[in-house]
């Protein structure tokens, strides 16, 4: 449905997806260090 929607293929869906949860993941982690820290939690 997504694919469709952007008028890209299946495959191009499924692997900008997983590139972007790999991004978020690395940013949330990146957060959590520098938050650490401060919070004292």
């Amino acid at each position: 449905e997504i694919a469709e929607t952007l008028g890209i293929s299946e495959g191009a869906s499924k692997s900008q997806l997983s590139r972007a949860r790999g991004i978020l993941k690395e940013q949330v982690i990146r957060m959590e260090s520098i938050n650490y820290g401060t919070y004292g939690g």
